[in-house]
């Protein structure tokens, strides 16, 4: 299998790390729901929104351990940008080797977008159980606020898994201050790199997703050739010299 194979093998793993990561929460929460209510009893608002709640912060956490997976996509397109051989087994990389390290890049990454969706789901959460009531407005700029939260989170230490794979002496919190650092001066120049994959990934989108596996190689071997070019602007071919 080529590297494009093993890239796309690589995409569909990580889209459905994230899918599983919410299955597993909501049928944690279902069961629990079941074993609340197996007498006949109706749960209060109250208690219902408390099980709901417990229920999106588990799966949040299930959705941050799921996120180390980026940790070996980082390393497959290093290695395939760099002129080594990438493998399929990268992927799991994070979940073998320093763990915990890659867990708390994870969590700095991920856990500001989690709190920013959570008004977001109270609202959807209550339009759904509770019959309220919000303008189409307030729900779309809840939802936007989640995303706006999770571009500003990659916009400011984004890079961050790469850093640790080619730094893997720094701790978690030395890797995120650098990486912040490093990307001094260039965010501009890393957010019109994101946008311009917005049609593709709209287009792809419309494909019913398929064509997203498409663009996603592309839009991860892009990143990857920003981080090595901002890493050393004068190498950014398989010359690149680095240690994992």
């Amino acid at each position: 299998m080529g590297n494009y194979g093993r890239a796309i093998g690589i995409t569909l793993s990580q889209l459905l790390f994230p899918y599983f990561a919410n299955f597993i929460g909501a049928e944690l929460e279902y069961s629990l729901r079941g074993m609340l209510t197996r007498s006949g009893k109706t749960l209060s608002v109250t208690a219902d929104l408390a099980l709901t709640g417990a229920g999106y912060l588990l799966t949040s956490f299930l959705l941050v351990i799921a996120s180390v997976c980026m940790a070996g996509v980082a390393l497959f397109y290093l290695n395939l940008m760099t002129g080594h051989r990438p493998q399929i087994s990268d992927f799991y990389y994070g979940f073998q080797t320093r763990f915990g390290d890659f867990l708390a890049i994870a969590a700095a990454l991920e856990v500001p977008a989690l709190v920013a969706t959570l008004p977001y789901y109270i609202c959807f959460y209550m339009v759904q159980s509770m019959g309220a009531s919000f303008d189409t407005w307030i729900l779309v700029a809840l939802f936007a606020l989640g995303l706006l939260v999770r571009l500003l989170m990659a916009l400011l230490i984004g890079p961050a898994f790469y850093l640790a794979l080619d730094f893997p002496d720094l701790t978690p919190a030395q890797v995120l201050k650098r990486t912040f650092l490093k990307l001094k001066g260039s965010r501009l120049r890393l957010l019109k790199l994101m946008l311009s994959f917005l049609p593709m990934m709209v287009l792809g989108a419309c494909s019913f997703g398929i064509g997203l596996l498409w663009v996603e190689v592309y839009y991860r071997t892009a990143l990857t050739g920003f981080y090595l070019d901002l890493m050393n602007p004068k190498v950014i071919s398989g010359t690149f010299d680095r240690t994992v």
